[in-house]
């Protein structure tokens, strides 16, 4: 049980993640080196969200929850090749 009350289960135990962007940005940069993580993260139990840049101006972000940074951050179909690895 959690300090709120709340029992914490698979479904619901803080996750971390890697996102890579496997191809370049519309204006053609790789801010990070081919094969190396953009950002990592982590969503805890009451769905906040957390990331780390790892890129050339690394810095950290917090979201209410995972679908409010994937509405920003995740650029599907445009071009980024963006890929997130669950880690469990």
């Amino acid at each position: 049980m959690n300090n709120y009350g709340k029992v914490i289960t698979l479904e619901t135990a803080m996750k971390t993640f890697t996102l890579y962007r496997r191809s370049k940005s519309d204006d053609g940069n790789a801010y990070v080196a081919p094969g190396e993580p953009t950002l990592e993260g982590v969503v805890f139990s009451d769905g906040r969200t957390v990331i780390c840049w790892r890129t050339q101006h690394p810095s950290i972000n917090v979201w209410n929850c995972f679908e409010d940074f994937w509405a920003i951050h995740g650029h599907e179909g445009d071009g980024y090749g963006t890929e997130v690895i669950w880690n469990l």
